[in-house]
């Protein structure tokens, strides 16, 4: 059976909201959450540095967005891909501490 075009829409839809730089601009929101030092990650997450990379492969775009603090050095990685055939965002969170300490409690 072929995904319907709303399918694949709302696939694209979500993509665009959730993993900033996949097309449309959405809220800065982030489809993860957790407390790191005590403090909710959506309320220091502006304050953090960010990088942004994307592939066109076969099948599928893929989109890369790395948060990284600038006082410890935890990168926050979301790797994203949107499947060109089938209607799904297929996505996996990555959490490396980069700097030369342990990092604040997650």
């Amino acid at each position: 059976m072929q995904p319907t075009t709303d399918e694949m829409q709302a696939a694209r839809q979500w993509a665009e909201e959730f993993i900033p730089g996949s097309g449309l601009e959405g809220p800065a929101d982030v489809p993860f959450s957790f407390t790191f030092g005590g403090q909710r990650l959506h309320s220091t997450l502006p304050t953090w540095s960010r990088r942004e990379a994307s592939e066109l492969c076969a099948d599928f775009a893929r989109r890369i967005v790395t948060h990284t603090d600038p006082a410890t050095g935890l990168d926050v990685t979301v790797e994203a891909n949107l499947h060109s055939d089938f209607p799904a965002v297929e996505w996996v969170l990555h959490l490396t501490n980069t700097g030369t300490e342990d990092t604040p409690i997650l």
